[in-house]
């Protein structure tokens, strides 16, 4: 048995086509990284945001389970060349610090274990504050 096309066959195709071309497009626009934006590192703990950290500045946070009894041990998070990722954390698998360097808004670190959650967030600087 043999499947044969008609010209609506080809029109479906076409649409579905252009839909998913322009779901990347908007995709690509939504989650890159405008020049002009701020970035930040939201730390969540227990739910909570504990931390609103500057991705262009170096730094080093220090998480320790005296101060947030979730922790399973201590958490160093690194910020460096506008990234960030977990570079050290207590827990049974280890997947926040395997999951390395993160510098997209739609990439979050999730450490389930730990109950803390790293998102980036951007907020964009009015054009009139540019440097030219």
């Amino acid at each position: 048995m043999e499947l044969k096309h008609n010209k609506y066959d080809f029109i479906i195709y076409g649409v579905c086509l252009v839909l998913i071309v322009c779901l990347l497009v908007i995709s690509n626009v939504v989650t890159s990284k405008a020049k002009g934006d701020i970035l930040y590192a939201i730390v969540t703990i227990e739910g909570k945001q504990k931390f609103k950290l500057d991705m262009n500045e170096d730094r080093e946070l220090v998480l320790s389970p005296e101060e947030y009894p979730s922790l399973l041990g201590e958490m160093i998070i690194e910020i460096k060349d506008k990234k960030v990722r977990v570079k050290k954390e207590e827990s049974p698998l280890h997947y926040c610090s395997m999951q390395s360097w993160v510098d997209s808004v739609a990439v979050p670190i999730v450490c389930l274990p730990n109950e803390v959650i790293i998102t980036i967030k951007g907020e964009q600087i009015p054009e009139n504050d540019w440097e030219m």
